[in-house]
C-alpha cells in the first residue's frame, strides 16, 4: 500500500466517524470540502503524526486540499540526505 492509499484510507475513515460522506475525499476536495472545520484538521494531523512517526505543522494543512496534504506527508518522510 502507498502512502497516499494509506492517507486516502485513514482520511476516509476519518470522514466517517464525522459522519461525512467518505466519497467526498478526493485529490482535489479541500479539508473543508469534506467537512473537516480546522480544529478537526489538527486532530487529524495528530492521526498523521502517530501513523507515519513524523511531525507536520498543522498550519499548513490549513485551505489545502487533499493532495496537497498527502504531498506534505511524503515530504517528510523523505530522508533529510538522500542516499545512493
Amino acid at each position: 500500500m502507498t502512502t497516499a492509499e494509506r492517507i486516502l484510507g485513514l482520511l476516509r475513515a476519518y470522514v466517517l466517524e464525522l459522519n461525512e460522506d467518505p466519497a467526498k475525499v478526493c485529490l482535489t476536495a479541500t479539508l473543508d470540502d469534506i467537512g473537516i472545520d480546522s480544529l478537526m484538521a489538527v486532530e487529524f494531523v495528530f492521526k498523521l503524526e502517530e501513523e507515519f512517526k513524523i511531525k507536520l505543522d498543522a498550519n499548513e494543512m490549513r485551505g489545502s486540499t487533499v493532495g496537497q496534504a498527502i504531498r506534505l506527508v511524503e515530504d517528510r518522510l523523505k530522508p533529510a540526505f538522500p542516499t545512493g
